[in-house]
């Protein structure tokens, strides 16, 4: 098991980069740190059961993803299942290890 959040800042600058970054709202496993503190748009977080959290999850615009969560299985394997059916934006790799994956949700190529 690894992960200490390596990583999330690269993915918040990424986003960042994006057009009209302060309008986004991404789903972030860290919704208040790293994440939130460095991007510029709105951070949502996961609620404590599925059925709330997939709303949430389908009216953002990215997820971002992080190591520990495919590790732990967290916060839901429905959540991971819908996401493992869709190719990330980005990968984040540090010394040749994935840490952080971005999925943009509003992406035509995705299902």
């Amino acid at each position: 098991m690894i992960g200490w959040g390596e990583g999330i800042d690269q993915a918040a600058r990424y986003l960042n980069a994006r057009p009209g970054a302060a309008g986004l709202k991404v789903m972030s496993w860290y919704p208040d740190g790293v994440f939130s503190y460095l991007f510029d748009g709105q951070t949502v977080h996961a609620e404590a059961e599925w059925e709330q959290t997939e709303p949430l999850l389908l009216g953002s615009d990215y997820v971002v993803t992080y190591i520990h969560q495919w590790q732990r299985n967290l916060p839901f394997p429905e959540m991971l299942e819908l996401l493992s059916r869709r190719t990330p934006e980005k990968v984040i790799y540090l010394d040749g290890i994935e840490y952080v994956r971005i999925y943009n949700l509003r992406s035509a190529a995705s299902p």
